[in-house]
């Protein structure tokens, strides 16, 4: 920025930054440096499986997500005023904490506010100029929250984003740091229950599954139709959740709304005339997405197929079923070795 055309005289030059500086000189030509730096904002995400802090993460629909925003802060700090844009698919829930070079902040030097913004924020962290005044070269604010990953959250695709930036300066002359997003992915499996009918895979209605993070699966998820035969993960304020998908005529159904983690489906009733399945089918979602990924197909499966035999389950409970060929055999083989014993001694005595 230069100033031309100015008659030879005294000014004083006033920056964004908040240096002023005083301009008694004659020389037409005078080259003026800033000494404050302009503060910075950095914003990270925590990933749940490991605790680390980075520019993404994934999580389940109904989960809470951690982020931290680091500003650099610099001498001579005018109008602090931070600021959070969540998209549709996240929740705010509250500012857990600020941190000024290891230190906590009392909450008298700071306000968050969430109503009355008119900036299309979705919340904002004022801090009052009684603390920007305390602010040397490169001091750390940290500032810590929470949001719940929502009904509305994308799935898969572009993620869920998280935008911050700082807005300092003057009042009425303000600038901002450049925005500094993060993103929350949620994923998606989808599911095929067939028989074979020859080469072709022929789809089976009516079999039940529920999905668990135990390998017995226990503690099945809830779950909430979408329908189509889609379910997403449900939330704490969802209603009429169920925990058993049943599969209709197509064989199809997509649960939505998951983090990357090892999942076990598990078939609780079989069709009519067809074996349940001994054991559960492990899912894996890696952090990409990518479904049952392995060395040899690192991209994974587009559908995780669940094949079922006919023939029929022998009953543990309940009325005789197949139990009375067990004992009639049972009688069979008894009978014939006590006439096997008959005709030997019958033989001896001959």
């Amino acid at each position: 920025m230069s100033f031309t055309g100015l008659k030879l005289g005294y000014y004083l030059v006033d920056s964004t930054l908040g240096t002023l500086c005083s301009l008694d000189t004659t020389n037409p030509s005078v080259t003026m440096k800033e000494k404050n730096g302009a503060p910075t904002n950095v914003k990270t995400v925590q990933e749940d499986s490991t605790g680390n802090y980075g520019e993404k993460n994934d999580a389940d629909i109904g989960q809470t997500v951690n982020y931290k925003s680091t500003i650099t802060a610099q001498a001579g700090a005018e109008n602090y005023v931070f600021h959070d844009k969540m998209s549709a698919g996240l929740t705010f829930k509250e500012v857990t904490g600020i941190i000024l070079n290891g230190t906590t902040v009392d909450p008298s030097k700071y306000t968050v506010v969430t109503e009355g913004l008119t900036d299309d924020c979705t919340f904002e962290v004022r801090f009052a100029q009684v603390f920007c005044d305390t602010l040397k070269a490169d001091d750390e604010i940290v500032i810590s929250y929470s949001a719940t990953v929502n009904k509305n959250a994308v799935v898969a695709g572009d993620g869920n984003s998280n935008t911050s930036k700082l807005e300092y300066g003057e009042k009425g002359k303000t600038t901002t740091t450049p925005p500094s997003t993060t993103k929350t992915y949620t994923w998606d499996v989808d599911v095929f229950k067939y028989t074979k009918d020859g080469e072709t895979e022929k789809a089976l209605a009516d079999a039940k599954f529920t999905l668990s993070k135990n390998d017995n699966g226990s503690s099945p998820i809830a779950l909430v139709s979408e329908g189509n035969n889609v379910y997403r993960v449900a939330t704490a304020d969802d209603t009429n959740t169920v925990t058993e998908i049943t599969t209709d005529a197509t064989g199809r159904f997509t649960i939505q709304g998951l983090d990357s983690d090892t999942y076990y489906l598990t078939e609780t009733a079989a069709p009519a005339g067809y074996n349940k399945l001994a054991d559960p089918i492990t899912i894996v979602i890696g952090e990409n997405g990518v479904v049952n990924a392995t060395a040899d197909a690192p991209q994974g499966v587009n559908e995780v197929k669940v094949l079922n035999n006919s023939g029929s389950e022998l009953p543990s409970t309940g009325g005789m079923g197949t139990t009375i060929f067990y004992i009639l055999g049972a009688i069979l083989v008894v009978g014939a070795g006590v006439l096997l014993v008959v005709r030997r001694r019958m033989n001896s005595e001959k």
